[in-house]
């Protein structure tokens, strides 16, 4: 059975910086384990922590899908747990636009577009949405990326209307915030519009 605390033994490897990093430290957080505790190793790129990860440089390892999926496929780790399970909705991917886009015509035609393709990703067979996307992940196995989109549609990472609600930007506030990479908490009014209305 795997516990959180778990981490701090042996050696961890994980994209260090930026938003990887700070959705990792926020889980570890909720689950009452600080990530600077850990004895973490920096390989640089996924690229470089696959390799080092395969040449059994770490005993953990933490990344995005679908590169976890793919060591299990190899046979060289098993996935024990999900920093997104754990934080639970968080207005992850978004769109940025300017006012003066979102007021033009091809605003709309972009969100009805986005939409359709959103719900196609949340809803088509797994191994359907990995042939679109396969040639995007060069030494990934077909099986694993299908695991990956599996698990992110079981997760519901796509589920749902374009538009951010206010509790899921609260939270991206919140990762962002526990690792000191915003200095201020904009209001959700100030940074986040209703998507141009593409709906029939």
């Amino acid at each position: 059975a795997f516990h959180w605390d778990r981490l701090l033994t042996g050696t961890f490897m994980f994209v260090h910086g930026g938003q990887p990093q700070a959705m990792l430290a926020y889980a570890m957080h909720l689950r009452g384990v600080d990530l600077s505790r850990v004895s973490g190793i920096d390989r640089g790129g996924t690229e470089q922590m696959l390799q080092s990860f395969r040449a059994g440089e770490a005993d953990w390892f933490h990344e995005q899908a679908p590169y976890p999926q793919q060591l299990e496929y190899e046979g060289v780790a098993r996935i024990v747990a999900s920093v997104g399970e754990v934080i639970g909705p968080v207005a992850f991917s978004s769109l940025a636009a300017s006012p003066a886009w979102v007021a033009r015509p091809e605003s709309k035609r972009f969100m009805r577009a986005y939409r359709k393709a959103r719900t196609w990703a949340n809803s088509a067979p797994p191994a359907d949405v990995a042939a679109a996307e396969q040639s995007l992940f060069p030494g990934i196995d077909r099986a694993a990326l299908v695991s990956a989109i599996g698990y992110y549609q079981h997760l519901g990472a796509w589920a749902g209307d374009v538009a951010i609600p206010a509790e899921p930007y609260e939270t991206a506030l919140d990762v962002f915030s526990h690792s000191k990479l915003i200095t201020q908490r904009y209001p959700y009014s100030q940074v986040v519009v209703a998507p141009p209305d593409a709906r029939p």
